[in-house]
């Protein structure tokens, strides 16, 4: 039970990594397309 609640605490905490790192991926690439560098 205790290794099932880790494993949900562990998943929740990827998806608000996996965010924020699609939020900073999404800026950075707002501000490359301001300053005109495309990928």
């Amino acid at each position: 039970m205790q290794k099932l609640e880790l494993m949900e605490w562990e998943l929740i905490a990827l998806g608000k990594i996996n965010h924020l790192t699609f939020l900073i991926w999404k800026f950075t690439t707002n501000l490359y397309n301001i300053a005109g560098f495309k990928f």
